[in-house]
């Protein structure tokens, strides 16, 4: 149904013997709709379903891997955690169902020009944080479309605003950035980091104090300072 039901999935897989969890992917509808809409494919169920996860599993040998997979599936609908499903027979159905993923990024930039927020939190906080930063979003963000997706299993989700075609480019991208110290503050509040999986480079470097003390960070600067007295590496990166 939603996020708080999808981390129900995620810790019954973590608690249901022999499964070897590889990947645990989310994405809500709307995601879904845009890759359908741009990329093709066909819909996984049946069932228009809010929000989905596309788990990939490993085992010693395929028929082992759709056993313990069959076993976990069996114990989440009968706990009711899961609306409807599919399960891969062959390399190919894998294939059109990691396109459904896969295919996010590239169509959301083909719906609309987008600004793009690459955060984490803990895990176990994901569903309370998806819900409170929507809302700032669409707050703050004057009530742009809002894309979420992300990797379940390490708490990071990617937040898409998109520019409705009547705003300029110009007014969008003001409004994102005006937005930002807001959503970081969030992020704060839950122990969260401002970058997930891109780093902090040039474009964070501002943002970093939200995820680290000033104490890290002049731990931070003594251990550049100590491989990189001269700054050669990578200059103005991370750390003025």
């Amino acid at each position: 149904e939603d996020l708080s039901a999808v981390l129900g999935v995620f810790e019954a897989a973590r608690q249901q013997p022999n499964l070897t969890i590889q990947a645990f992917e989310y994405l809500d509808n709307d995601c879904l709709d845009v890759v359908l809409r741009h990329r093709g494919g066909a819909r996984p169920v049946e069932s228009d379903c809010p929000s989905y996860v596309l788990v990939e599993v490993e085992a010693e040998t395929e028929d082992k891997a759709q056993e313990d997979l069959a076993a976990w599936l069996e114990a989440c609908f009968e706990q009711e955690l899961i609306l409807d499903g599919v399960v891969a027979q062959s390399s190919k159905d894998a294939v059109a169902l990691w396109h459904l993923r896969e295919g996010i990024s590239e169509s959301l930039t083909r719906e609309a020009f987008l600004y793009k927020y690459d955060v984490a939190v803990p895990v176990v906080k994901m569903a309370e944080f998806e819900k409170g930063l929507g809302e700032l979003a669409r707050d703050k963000c004057k009530g742009y479309p809002i894309y979420l997706f992300g990797h379940v299993g390490d708490g990071n989700l990617h937040l898409n605003v998109l520019k409705p075609e009547e705003v300029s480019k110009d007014e969008f991208l003001e409004t994102c950035r005006e937005a930002e110290p807001a959503i970081f503050e969030l992020i704060r509040s839950y122990q969260g980091s401002v970058s997930a999986e891109h780093g902090i480079g040039l474009l964070k470097k501002k943002a970093l104090p939200y995820s680290r003390s000033a104490t890290e960070l002049e731990l931070f600067r003594g251990m550049k300072k100590i491989f990189d007295p001269r700054g050669l590496m990578n200059p103005g990166k991370i750390l003025d």
